[in-house]
């Protein structure tokens, strides 16, 4: 009896590492082919998505935070063709300019919801005008593609949020000792994404609601869940980056007192 529990554990295990692994495959697919907007409540794991993705992949990458030795720090100002504003495509008055960055690198913006808010869209547009030009061509330029996260999808300039290709909520991530589950739901469709629908059952053949299940398919695009196991030894950013970014260190006195 004990030696079936240990054959039954066993090949529990491997099913479980056998889904973990199709979740990873095809979401690091996602990333490959589309610019991404990942989202979903703080402590989620929206960070902790794109440090998966970005082990998985073991590319050179563009990032705001280090996410281990192959990211090379990126501002938002770097994403840009200026002086090249929408006024020049339509008057076919171009400017031509040196790339700044290079080809078939992709772009992670961990908190873009802080960095482009939606509340300043105008500014946005005012501030980095070439910035939308960028994001919609940037396949064009640079074979490349960039993937933002943020705690709500509507917090994000409304120019990224609305040209994404694909999108991912990130739903809950849970620690176990040297461990980590994280789930999350793919949407192919900016609406979807935004109402965060949950996906139906798929009937089983000879089913009447199969009518029903292909109109809400054909309605909603791909809702997608997925689920995966890590290892925390795997997290390389800083998982309090902003700390830093606005504190001073405090004074060694102060410290004592």
């Amino acid at each position: 009896m004990f030696e079936i529990i240990i054959l039954l554990s066993v090949l529990l295990f491997l099913f479980l590492l056998y889904k973990s692994k199709k979740a990873k495959d095809y979401i690091v697919k996602v990333f490959r082919r589309n610019n991404v907007i990942v989202y979903g409540k703080k402590g989620s794991g929206k960070d902790l998505l794109f440090q998966m993705v970005i082990n998985r992949r073991k590319e050179l990458h563009y990032s705001n935070i280090e996410y281990g030795k192959n990211s090379m720090h990126v501002n938002v100002s770097d994403l840009s063709l200026f002086p090249n504003t929408f006024e020049n495509i339509i008057d076919n008055n171009i400017e031509k300019v040196f790339p700044n960055l290079k080809e078939h690198i992709d772009i992670y913006i961990s908190d873009a919801g802080v960095i482009l808010p939606s509340h300043y869209d105008a500014k946005l547009d005012k501030k980095y005008p070439s910035l939308a030009i960028f994001y919609a061509l940037q396949r064009h330029l640079y074979q490349s593609n960039v993937h933002v996260n943020t705690q709500a999808l509507t917090r994000v300039y409304k120019k990224i949020r609305e040209q994404g290709d694909g999108y991912i909520k990130c739903l809950r991530s849970l620690f176990i000792g040297p461990f980590y589950i994280q789930q999350v739901i793919y949407y192919d469709r900016y609406e979807t994404a935004e109402q965060s629908l949950l996906p139906m059952d798929k009937p089983l053949l000879n089913n009447p609601n199969t009518a029903l299940y292909n109109q809400y398919v054909a309605t909603n695009g791909i809702i997608k869940p997925l689920w995966y196991f890590g290892l925390k030894k795997n997290i390389k950013y800083n998982t309090r980056y902003f700390k830093d970014v606005f504190f001073k260190q405090p004074k060694v006195e102060s410290i004592v007192k």
